[in-house]
């Protein structure tokens, strides 16, 4: 990924810690941005006047931000998903 976006990837990892983070997670950016538009390119000749969507849209559209739980909701979660397990 690094390598893909930069070129030497030793060019990343001699800069200071915050600017490496900076420079994955923007490496990390463009691979998303990238697999998205090949998934566009791939559905866009089915796309019609009324369904057309601009690339933009799309990656809003499909790009879903992480939610917050707490612990006590992840662990609540997980007790009724063992529990559909348990009666299988």
């Amino acid at each position: 990924m690094l390598a893909a976006c930069y070129g030497d990837v030793t060019w990343v990892m001699d800069q200071d810690i915050d600017t490496g983070v900076r420079l994955i997670a923007k490496a990390r950016e463009r691979r998303e941005e990238s697999r998205l538009w090949q998934l566009y390119c791939c559905i866009y000749p089915n796309f019609t006047k009324e369904t057309f969507v601009t690339f933009d849209k799309f990656c809003r559209k499909t790009t879903r931000k992480a939610s917050v739980k707490s612990k006590e909701q992840i662990v609540m979660e997980t007790r009724k998903i063992s529990k559909l397990f348990d009666k299988g």
